[in-house]
């Protein structure tokens, strides 16, 4: 069970901004970072990751091939 949803409000945002700053470490500080972030967390995060590729594709015109698509729908 992650930590984040046993801590009080002021040490969540502390341990929130701390997991962000983890997550920047390439190759290992990702799968670090899920672990101290909630489920909620990390579904809202996956949500406007996805959101904003959207809007980006959109707004640039770019295309994506059948294998994207195909991983987008299982996500």
């Amino acid at each position: 069970m992650p930590l984040a949803p046993m801590l009080k409000p002021a040490c969540l945002a502390l341990w929130l901004v701390a997991a962000t700053a983890l997550a920047q470490i390439p190759g290992i500080g990702a799968p670090i970072a899920n672990t101290l972030r909630g489920t909620d967390r990390q579904k809202f995060m996956q949500g406007a990751s996805s959101l904003s590729e959207a809007l980006l594709r959109a707004a640039t015109g770019a295309g994506i091939n059948q294998y994207e698509a195909e991983q987008k729908v299982a996500e």
